[in-house]
């Protein structure tokens, strides 16, 4: 009970900011979620925590594991000059268009096809690589295929550790094998690697080698035959490695690659082709005159209208709401330019009005979840739980949205019912898994419940995702007192000290590590009663 009052009180100051990035930021996919980093939101007081002993809570079984990790895992495979397929491999992602694998994977290919979960890209030249470590970097040229980067280990694997692997063996797709880490041996020209019992069969090559965090320890690479097959795998940190020491060269390698979108742009003579394509590469303000154009060449095109409005919801709501009844004037029956519309009357704190273009979306289409997650979030605005559940729970039923899923752990901690809270949070990350507000819901219930050690693993894997995020270094900071060890929470405060510095122009910072000095204090007061 301790753990929802705790979240219930950040979330009354969280929510209807949350809301508002939500409703502003236009959406690409509602399988995946916006993909958007919601803005700090302002602290709320939290309790300072009595440690209690509980055990570690244990890690997600292997098909839930693999179920959330595998959209990531990726088909490379290779063609000679002539265009003939020389082999196949695996790949992951790194981040949004980098993909990690063997150097070998590539090595003499005149490109490789990656085929991934949103499309197949091609790619001509490595962005990074290192040879001596069998390592490459692909860059996916086309912004319109990506994914997101799998969570990196921060840790070397124990010899006698559970591992599991996610490859393409014998180009059989999202195929998995488990094992554990036999040894750590020295091999040259590696150094230390991981030897590990899942097997390496051709087309593994290139394949992340997890812990059963879900967490990539290594990239399988080789196998040794001395009377047995010995499998082995470079530790990620060497990847993690090459990355960043290359990282320069990466950003610039991305910023070349744009210009073959320009000139793919350029081949397009349709305007309305042409802002689709610079809206699905985020390029909102370059969609606008594309759009414009659609618009003035044909003026009963309800769906440029449409279109216009969602660029303008995330800058300018006023004219979004002109554009949307433009659409609405010319196809009363747009479902999604009704539903478009409620949202930005939310973001106009207009909740009546929203509410009302909600329900017209949804007599049209009984099951449309963008508007079943809009009203569910005039409901959340007005602390109306219970409808805001039965909404939410409609939307799940609809389809998977890692929006609704949100709110929904979000409504079910306001209504004190804690395992259902987890397991929404949960498959919200599942399906986004940028989804910051969803990992710092599960932080703060994990916080609450006294269990630091999953309540890290979320915080460590939101913090790589979005390292400025004041409100992720408190609740680290806020995990540290709970796991007894101050001096890293004194660490995460230095880190909002020296953000604040920087940031002087963000008062939530200052908030923020306000909260979490605070509760050292009173921490290291408690401990000193004790003693004395």
């Amino acid at each position: 009970m301790r753990a929802l009052r705790i979240f219930v009180a950040l979330l009354s100051s969280t929510v209807v900011i949350a809301i508002a990035t939500f409703v502003l930021m236009p959406k690409h996919s509602s399988t995946r979620g916006t993909g958007q980093k919601a803005s700090p939101s302002e602290p709320s007081p939290t309790p300072v925590l009595e440690k209690e002993e509980s055990p570690p809570a244990p890690p997600a079984d292997l098909p839930t594991l693999v179920k959330s990790l595998r959209g990531d895992v990726v088909v490379i495979q290779t063609y000679d000059k002539n265009n003939a397929l020389l082999g196949i491999g695996t790949g992951f992602f790194l981040d949004t268009r980098l993909v990690v694998t063997n150097h070998h994977v590539v090595a003499g290919a005149a490109h490789a096809e990656i085929k991934t979960k949103s499309g197949t890209a091609r790619v001509s030249a490595a962005a990074a690589e290192d040879a001596r470590n069998d390592l490459v970097i692909l860059a996916i040229p086309d912004i319109r295929i990506y994914g997101h980067g799998l969570p990196l280990s921060s840790s070397a694997p124990d010899v006698g550790e559970r591992i599991f692997v996610i490859g393409n063996p014998l180009g059989i797709e999202a195929s998995v094998s488990d094992g554990i880490v036999a040894g750590k041996p020295p091999i040259d020209p590696f150094g230390t690697v991981i030897q590990i019992t899942s097997p390496i069969s051709p087309g593994s090559s290139g394949s992340p080698v997890f812990n059963s965090n879900g967490e990539v320890i290594g990239i399988a690479t080789f196998q040794m035959v001395e009377g047995q097959n010995l499998n082995f795998a470079i530790p990620i940190e060497k990847a993690r490695s090459l990355w960043k020491n290359s990282k320069e060269s990466v950003e610039q390698g991305l910023a070349q690659l744009n210009t073959i979108n320009a000139g793919l742009l350029d081949s397009m003579p349709d305007p309305f082709a042409r802002g689709e394509f610079l809206f699905s590469m985020g390029n909102f303000d370059a969609a606008i005159p594309q759009f414009q154009e659609a618009a003035r060449q044909n003026q009963r095109n309800g769906k440029a209208r449409y279109m216009l409005g969602k660029c303008y919801r995330r800058t300018n709501p006023n004219a979004a709401l002109n554009e949307l009844k433009a659409a609405l004037a010319l196809s009363p029956g747009m479902v999604d330019a009704h539903s478009e519309l409620g949202h930005v009357y939310m973001a106009l704190h207009d909740e009546d009005n929203a509410m009302a273009e909600f329900r017209r979306a949804l007599e049209i289409e009984p099951k449309h979840v963008g508007s079943l997650v809009g009203m569910a979030s005039v409901h959340l605005a007005r602390k109306e739980f219970h409808r805001a559940q039965a909404v939410l729970e409609e939307a799940v039923r609809s389809g998977d949205d890692s929006t609704a899923y949100l709110y929904l752990g979000w409504v079910y901690t306001a209504l004190y019912r804690e395992d259902e809270a987890f397991e929404a949070l949960k498959k919200a990350v599942e399906l986004n898994p940028d989804s910051i507000d969803a990992y710092k819901g599960l932080v703060t219930l994990y916080l609450g419940k006294q269990d630091p050690t999953p309540g890290m693993h979320y915080a460590q894997i939101a913090l790589e995702k979005d390292t400025q995020d004041p409100q992720l270094h408190y609740l680290m900071g806020m995990m540290h007192l709970a796991n007894d060890d101050p001096n890293a929470a004194a660490r995460e405060s230095k880190v909002l000290s020296d953000a604040y510095g920087k940031s002087s122009l963000d008062p939530s910072i200052a908030d923020w590590r306000r909260k979490l000095e605070s509760a050292i204090h009173a921490y290291q007061m408690r401990q000193y009663n004790r003693t004395s």
